[in-house]
């Protein structure tokens, strides 16, 4: 029934060219920028989550 479990993640990436050099390159261009809405998110993580572990201390990794 389709593409064996072992294939899948090899098949994923040859099918959507995830191995394309450029787009790699931007992939990688894309993660060292901000986003716009990102200092919005993580004021509303404090408010949204007050009591949780992962976002309760100002320095916690939900926090990073």
């Amino acid at each position: 029934k389709g593409i064996p479990h072992h294939f899948r993640a090899i098949v994923w990436q040859l099918l959507c060219n995830a191995q394309n050099l450029p787009i790699k390159e931007q992939y990688s261009e894309l993660l060292k920028m901000t986003s716009p809405c990102e200092k919005l998110i993580r004021r509303d993580i404090a408010r949204t989550y007050p009591e949780h572990e992962f976002f309760k201390e100002k320095d916690s990794l939900g926090q990073e």
